[in-house]
C-alpha cells in the first residue's frame, strides 16, 4: 500500500535525482559569478558547463 503522508522537498529531492540536479546548477551559478567578476566583457558570456578535472 502506498504511504500518502506528506515528504519534505529534501526526501523528494533525494528520491527522484534531482538533487544532483540542483546543486549542479548552484555549482554554475557560483561559477557564473566568479567569472562575471573577474573577467571583462563578461556580461556577454555564461558559464554553460564545467568538467571536474579540466
Amino acid at each position: 500500500m502506498r504511504d500518502h503522508r506528506p515528504q519534505t522537498t529534501g526526501d523528494i529531492l533525494e528520491e527522484t535525482g534531482l538533487n544532483n540536479i540542483q546543486q549542479r546548477a548552484m555549482a554554475l551559478s557560483q561559477l557564473n559569478k566568479a567569472v562575471k567578476q573577474h573577467v571583462n566583457g563578461a556580461e556577454h558570456c555564461r558559464v554553460s558547463n564545467y568538467r571536474q578535472g579540466y
